[in-house]
């Protein structure tokens, strides 16, 4: 054999190997991407709902609730715009407010699964204590802070889609 044939030989030997590799790496692609997907559980009051291998919506609803000293909450279903707009309408810039004021913002998760099965999950409410005397432009940015909260739960933690 000279060397001519050798470096042939070796080049075949190189190719084959190659191709045998890059034929094992394809299979196993391709066997992960065809397995089964895991279904998605959720959370409730209830226990746990077996949503399926898919969540064909998800709706996330607030409420928001505020207590005004010792009187009884005051809560409703709403939106961050909604109550920010309201709050700038009531307190002017530079106001303060005249009684301790508390606030918190709940938010619940609705999922409607492949089969039409729905679960709803309460996301942990965040609440703020402001002092009589807070000025206007503290208590809007409390509010603010409180949605973005509740939504960044939202996202991190009970998010599907």
């Amino acid at each position: 054999m000279n060397m001519k044939e050798i470096v042939q030989a070796l080049i075949v030997v190189v190719a084959l190997t190659l191709a045998a590799i890059g034929f094992v790496v394809g299979i196993t692609a391709l066997a992960n991407k065809s397995a089964p997907a895991e279904d998605i559980v959720v959370s409730t009051e209830d226990g746990t709902i077996n949503l399926g291998r898919s969540v064909k919506s998800e709706k996330l609803l607030y409420s928001m609730c505020i207590k005004v000293e010792d009187r009884k909450p005051a809560c409703e279903f709403t939106t961050k715009d909604r109550v920010l707009s309201e709050v700038k309408q009531v307190m002017r810039p530079g106001e303060a407010t005249a009684r301790d004021i508390k606030i918190a913002v709940n938010a619940a998760v609705t999922y409607t699964g492949e089969n039409g099965q729905e679960a709803t999950s309460l996301i942990t409410p965040k609440g703020k204590y402001l002092p009589a005397g807070t000025p206007s432009e503290v208590h809007i940015q409390a509010i603010a802070n409180l949605f973005d909260s509740v939504y960044n739960d939202y996202k991190q933690n009970f998010s599907k889609m």
